[in-house]
């Protein structure tokens, strides 16, 4: 009798131990990753989906919002070398959009280029989605609504703030020319939501770029699916279909050949605020400089493509695809998902995704300054931005001033990854590794220089090609 009693007490001892086990082990990995970090790892939100959308086709920086049933993007045109430079952005911004908020009223894409306002396009939200789901650039064409913002109103700082978020995955400038596009105030443009998030601002390009690697979206070489490569051939028709344009003559002023070409394209778009536009340019003088110049052609070629007929070629449908393959994406656990929080400079990143000298050696790789060429990317940056000496220095702007780095040899290492790394001799404090974006419609080839003991925090970027 006694042993049959006392066997519900075993039970439950057992039970009492496993439950303070099982908590236990919770506790520990709760602590083991902080509420913040698995935000990291989740699956994207709206704005972030759309940010990592564009990220894939290669646009640097972006900021999207939504509010009262209206999406709206803004977006800095990475080059603007023809018309359909500007069109592929704008079919991709309203693909990605209605991917992200596929029951927004309205959709709004705004057009910068090197940070300055050029124009904006709307649309309904129905006619985006039709025209999304026929993979039809002529239905979108004719139901935009389009307007030129290239005037501005001032700003008071004290009305506009920037967030005031420490990013350790952005250099200064990269931060500079990212709040340049956030605070913008284009007269008679449709104001940024209050919800509104900018990549280098909010959201760190490295963060967002790893986050697309890990999900495998992204490759060394670009975009890493069907999706993309037939995006890049749609990229590349819609280039080819666009009307040639006289440059202008060994005689002629610059200027005066963009107005008229400028006058030209008014007339054919309907564009609202054209004649302003024309006003603004003809008071500029017969020479206001290359600066002026250079804004006035990026406005003429936005102007032109919403002139031009539509190219049968779309990416309406690719981009929008590759946006609902961004949200549907997870990260498994492993070596991408230590990557990302290495991106994002997470206190939970492991010692082995962010100390370079706690990845794998890969001597085959190391690159001596002098020495014969080899194509490493050490080689490369050295070339196009050093400081001569032997060995040549990279020089960058620290926080307390000039700071630069001139080894003996740039020692390669290889994270779980399979991402490289250069440090900067064997006590190195820096580290060199390949931060260009490569996307299906735009690619820059860009190294960045890292702290070596936490490689998600970016120093300084210098130009690989």
């Amino acid at each position: 009798m006694s042993r049959v009693a006392r066997r519900p007490a075993v039970r439950t001892t057992f039970a009492a131990i496993a439950l303070v086990v099982l908590v236990t082990a919770g506790v520990l990995i709760a602590r083991s990753i902080s509420d913040p970090d698995r935000v990291l790892l989740a699956r994207s939100d709206q704005r972030e989906t759309v940010l990592r959308s564009l990220r894939l086709a290669g646009i640097e920086h972006a900021v999207v919002g939504f509010g009262d049933g209206v999406a709206v993007v803004r977006i800095d045109v990475p080059v603007l070398v023809s018309a359909s430079d500007a069109t592929i952005s704008s079919q991709a911004s309203f693909a990605t959009l209605a991917a992200g908020y596929p029951s927004a009223r309205e959709y709004v894409v705004q057009l910068f280029a090197s940070g300055h306002p050029l124009v904006e396009v709307s649309a309904t939200g129905d006619a985006v989605r039709d025209a999304v789901r026929a993979d039809d650039t002529g239905i979108l064409h004719s139901a935009l609504a389009a307007r030129l913002i290239t005037r501005s109103v001032d700003v008071d700082p004290g009305v506009r703030v920037v967030p005031d978020a420490q990013l350790a995955g952005v250099t200064p400038g990269q931060r500079a020319r990212a709040e340049v596009l956030l605070t913008a105030a284009p007269e008679e443009a449709t104001a940024l939501p209050p919800d509104a998030v900018a990549v280098d601002v909010h959201l760190a390009g490295a963060y967002l770029d790893a986050k697309n690697r890990a999900a495998g979206l992204l490759g060394d070489d670009g975009p890493a699916s069907q999706t993309a490569s037939a995006l890049a051939t749609a990229a590349a028709r819609v280039r080819q279909d666009a009307p040639g344009v006289r440059a202008p003559g060994p005689d002629e002023r610059a200027l005066d050949t963009y107005r008229l070409r400028l006058r030209t394209a008014v007339e054919a778009s309907d564009v609202a605020g054209g004649g302003d536009l024309l006003a603004d340019i003809d008071a500029l003088g017969p020479d206001p400089g290359r600066a002026e110049v250079t804004r006035v052609r990026s406005v003429v070629l936005a102007i032109e493509s919403l002139a031009a007929s539509p190219s049968p070629a779309s990416v309406l449908a690719g981009a929008h695809l590759l946006a609902t393959d961004v949200a549907a994406s997870a990260l498994p656990a492993g070596t991408g998902a230590d990557a990302v929080l290495a991106a994002a400079d997470a206190p939970s990143a492991p010692d082995s995704a962010v100390d370079v000298r706690a990845f794998e050696r890969s001597p085959e790789l190391d690159f001596v300054p002098g020495e014969a060429a080899s194509g490493a990317l050490p080689e490369r940056v050295l070339r196009l931005n050093a400081r001569p000496g032997s060995p040549p220095s990279l020089t960058w702007a620290g926080e307390g001033g000039s700071e630069s780095v001139a080894p003996e040899v740039w020692l390669a290492f290889e994270r779980a990854d399979g991402a490289l790394y250069w440090l900067a001799d064997e006590d190195g404090q820096v580290a060199l590794t390949d931060a260009s974006l490569r996307g299906w419609a735009f690619s820059r080839s860009v190294a960045a220089l890292v702290d070596a003991s936490r490689c998600g925090r970016l120093l300084a970027t210098f130009a690989a090609e």
